[in-house]
């Protein structure tokens, strides 16, 4: 009876008094400044980056040290309680017990020092970017003339070939070509400015290059360094869609601009920034990086590894192994075969994963900083600062790791 009402009062005492101090996490990024140029965009970005990652790693130090702290205070509860079991001590006796472990507790709980706060970064302001649903419509709040130009180009291709296409500040689009057709390529350049002269000579400034040699081709759009001045009123924008038959893979690196990769079988590599990035009815192995833009999966078949920054993936419709890597983002989940196999890191962001009713094997996801909401019958674990849940549903191959840190996560069945 009498542990029975000491315990809560040590424990209130050591919890109030636990030096935790975590400091909230920075502001949002000020975009105050206008950049030009894609260097100073990427300079910016790598230096908030790297701030943000010395605060994780800074909290996760803390979080190491508080669970220190944990296990200094169970054992310092655990010898007070031998003390009282060992002893029949009076209430004055008893007072005078807990007095002198208050004084012995800044001894026994190391204090850990506040994380330095932030501060905001002023990052250069992104450029106008053209859509994936057509140049044109990109340009309905342009103010000045604008000039425009068209072409087609066709390749001879086959099996073997590697088709990579470089298409900075421009909208990337692939799709099938007819059966026993060549790789065709549609281009449509634009340019506007205050008068139509001076957009003509943006326009006729704009060139799109084609190399093939051997089993390879290369397209690349026109580099835009200039793309827009005095608040927009001068602009490139270029838009590329290519009708590709069989290939051996397709490479994609883009900034400031959308890529849409529809119903073709073959291996892809793509890197996108300040865009989306769209696959869909896409067989084959997928090597996909997105940053400041949404990316979208649906009805894939095949192995894949996906990373996000500054934007999170919505995927529905995967069967294969997944390989997620989420900064700063939310992602969404659904769709999944019945031994469906994902290993994903997440950070700064809500995880919403659907598997199916019949989903059959292992789950495992931790969450620090974090919430869990998972289906019954798995094992719950709480910690002072971490959640997890692991466990085995049904009989399958099926196999969910989630590693989680400062996200809610959500595992429901569909």
């Amino acid at each position: 009876m009498l542990k029975n009402k000491i315990i809560p009062i040590v424990i209130a005492a050591f919890l109030f008094g636990l030096p935790c101090g975590i400091s909230p996490l920075a502001e949002e990024v000020s975009t105050e400044s206008i950049g030009e140029t894609t260097d100073e965009i990427s300079e910016a970005i790598n230096a908030q980056m790297a701030q943000v990652r010395e605060q994780t790693k800074q909290v996760k130090e803390k979080m190491k040290a508080v669970k220190g702290q944990k296990e200094n205070v169970k054992k310092a509860m655990e010898k007070f309680i031998e003390e009282m079991r060992k002893h029949k001590l009076d209430f004055s006796d008893i007072a005078e017990s807990l007095s002198n472990m208050a004084i012995e507790i800044p001894e026994i709980v190391m204090e850990i020092p506040p994380i330095p706060p932030i501060p905001p970064i002023k990052m250069p302001k992104m450029p106008y970017v053209p859509p994936i649903g057509g140049i044109n419509s990109s340009l309905k709040d342009f103010k000045g003339e604008t000039v425009a130009k068209k072409f087609d180009k066709t390749f001879e291709t086959n099996e073997k070939t590697r088709l990579i296409a470089h298409g900075p500040f421009a909208s990337l689009v692939i799709v099938p070509a007819e059966p026993g057709q060549s790789l065709r390529a549609e281009v449509e350049l634009i340019a506007g400015a205050p008068d139509k002269d001076e957009a003509q000579k943006l326009l006729d400034e704009m060139e799109v290059s084609f190399e093939s040699k051997d089993d390879e081709l290369t397209i690349t759009a026109p580099p835009m360094k200039d793309h827009t001045k005095d608040d927009n009123q001068r602009i490139k924008a270029c838009k590329v869609k290519l009708f590709a038959p069989a290939l051996a893979s397709i490479e994609l690196k883009n900034q400031f601009g959308d890529v849409l990769i529809e119903s073709v079988s073959t291996n892809i590599q793509c890197e996108n920034e300040f865009g989306s990035l769209d696959v869909k009815n896409v067989r084959g192995e997928l090597d996909l990086k997105n940053k400041f833009g949404s990316l979208i999966v649906v009805n894939h078949i095949g192995d894949g590894k996906l990373r996000c920054e500054f934007g999170g993936p919505t995927i529905d419709g995967w069967s294969g192994k997944m390989d997620l890597d989420v900064q700063f983002g939310q992602s969404d989940i659904s769709g999944l075969t019945k031994e469906a196999e994902i290993n994903g890191k997440f950070s700064f962001g809500a995880v919403n994963l659907k598997l199916p009713t019949d989903y059959a094997g292992e789950i495992k996801a931790s969450a620090s900083m974090g919430s869990i909401k998972a289906p019954e019958g798995l094992k719950e674990k709480k910690e002072m600062m971490s959640n997890s849940v692991s466990g085995v549903i049904g009989e399958g191959k099926g196999r969910i790791n989630l590693k989680c840190s400062f996200s809610e996560v959500t595992i429901v069945k569909e």
